[in-house]
């Protein structure tokens, strides 16, 4: 639904050659604060964690991460702060939008708290309006990502330069204004779904363990 009223509003009978006033073309690298994740030593086993360890660990995303929906809810492993300290790993906020750029490109995700990525995922921090992220993730997930990155049978990549270099259509501000108001509740909606699913998992779990244990 809210791709539908994307497409509807900035995509569908709009001209790149004559917008409505207000509205501009931009590159992504002019709007957003664009970082990349990093890794640390693999060998050196003391920087990572699991997600039951949360305590001082920020979360560490990963594609595979990015498989579970549209928000990041948990990872499958942290880092220690002493390891975003030593290695300059860049911090990601809540509310900001990641994107995957090589091996498997063009998921694209949403943060809920502090987080972290490896160097596989791009974030976008915005700069200034506070009701873009909604319409960030409705246009990255609308890119064609196959026709500006690279393939082979091996892999498959687009690089931070094509990420910073792809053009937007930028709305006004009231317009921007407008269009969270109208997909804020369906993001929203969403996300309480994922996390109801979350624990309708965790409590199958712990059903079938206890049913497991009356059959013995």
């Amino acid at each position: 639904t809210a791709q539908a009223i994307y497409h509807k509003t900035f995509v569908d009978n709009i001209d790149k050659q004559n917008l409505p006033q207000g509205w501009h073309l931009a590159t992504l690298g002019e709007i957003f604060d664009i970082t990349i994740g990093r890794t640390p030593p693999r060998a050196e086993e003391k920087w990572f964690c699991g997600e039951a360890e949360k305590e001082n660990n920020l979360p560490w995303v990963s594609i595979a991460d990015m498989n579970n929906g549209m928000y990041i809810l948990n990872t499958r492993e942290r880092l220690t702060k002493e390891a975003v300290d030593r290695f300059k790993i860049p911090v990601v906020p809540p509310f900001s939008v990641l994107l995957s750029f090589k091996m498997t490109v063009g998921r694209v995700c949403i943060t809920t708290e502090t987080t972290l990525s490896n160097e596989a995922i791009a974030h976008f921090v915005f700069k200034d309006n506070q009701h873009i992220c909604e319409f960030l993730y409705l246009c990255l997930k609308d890119v064609d990502y196959k026709a500006i990155g690279s393939t082979s049978s091996i892999t498959e990549a687009i690089n931070t330069n094509m990420i910073k270099q792809m053009q937007i259509i930028m709305p006004s501000d009231g317009e921007m204004r407008c269009f969270h108001e109208k997909v804020y509740h369906i993001f929203h909606a969403i996300k309480l779904k994922q996390q109801e699913n979350i624990k309708l998992t965790e409590l199958q779990s712990l059903l079938l363990a206890k049913m497991g244990k009356k059959k013995i």
